[in-house]
């Protein structure tokens, strides 16, 4: 296993849920979800993803599931934003992988919105800076 990777568990939905609030308020995103279809108890694992989601667009989802109520196609129409599917079992490898590159997908993205809002801040300094030559 990988020791710059941070793992969580959380067996209930509503934990998961409540540790991407958490998270959210204290500015520490959580990059991936791995979520079971079927969990424990409380809520499913696609209304855990659903409330997580909207809690962050930007967190990425991985499904998890031997049996499974849903369908990808119906999950893709479900929760709003991309997410990704495994079957059990599946190989330790196959996951890793994807998680590695889900983490690398929202770093890339991360990087884009900080540049993007680093070339807006800039263009309007300089918007500023012509208007003001131009008044004078």
């Amino acid at each position: 296993m990988n020791p710059h990777l941070n793992w969580t568990v959380f067996i209930r939905g509503e934990e998961a849920v409540a540790a991407v609030q958490h998270s959210l308020e204290y500015a520490k995103h959580y990059t991936v979800a791995i979520v079971d279809i079927r969990m424990v108890s409380g809520i499913n694992g696609v209304e855990t993803a659903r409330q997580m989601r909207v809690l962050d667009p930007n967190l990425q989802i991985l499904f998890v599931t031997a049996y499974s109520d849903v369908s990808a196609r119906e999950l893709s129409e479900d929760i709003e934003g991309p997410i990704l599917w495994f079957r059990k079992p599946f190989h330790a490898e196959e996951i890793y992988q994807a998680v590695y590159h889900c983490c690398n997908s929202w770093n890339r993205e991360c990087e884009l919105q900080r540049l993007r809002y680093d070339l807006a801040s800039r263009l309007e300094l300089q918007t500023q800076r012509l208007e003001t030559k131009v008044k004078s």
